[in-house]
């Protein structure tokens, strides 16, 4: 198994990957190929959810966070706490995963913008390319840029 395998899996940086939701056998490998830490900011409910994620990441030694995200409706402090925890954990090898790898794009690309600086050309290739952003992400992206 490979991590390629994960739902619309991307290598960002050598120490930042991105998905959608990984299936029980593939958070076992996310153990095996040497990821630190697992950033989840997918509901409870979304598409092919682990209840027991945290517990099984968790005794695999993996340090984990939750951030739910309600796709129909993203807000502004659940980006900040995103933002503090990348922080946080910057340096650490970390796998970031929603359901299909697109909250995750919309809030990567935000983080690689407004937190490391990155312009906008090379802040969007840490995005899901297939994925275009429906009104909804393109108004939350569009209100984080313009934030002062």
């Amino acid at each position: 198994m490979r991590l390629e395998h994960i739902i619309n899996y991307r290598k960002v940086s050598d120490t930042i990957s991105t998905a959608g939701q990984p299936t029980r056998s593939e958070l076992e490998l996310l153990s095996e190929k040497g990821f630190e830490t697992v950033v989840n900011i997918a509901m409870d409910d979304s598409d092919g959810a682990i209840p027991e994620e945290e517990d099984i990441l968790t005794g695999y030694g993996l340090e984990y966070h939750h951030i739910p995200v309600v796709w129909e409706n993203p807000q502004q402090y659940q980006l900040d706490q995103f933002f503090d925890l990348m922080d946080r954990i910057k340096g650490q090898k970390t796998f970031v995963h929603c359901a299909k790898n697109y909250r995750v794009s919309a809030f990567m690309y935000l983080y690689y913008i407004l937190r490391l600086g990155l312009d906008e050309k090379h802040a969007k290739g840490v995005m899901f390319p297939e994925w275009n952003p429906d009104q909804t992400w393109t108004d939350f992206i569009q209100t984080a840029l313009n934030q002062p």
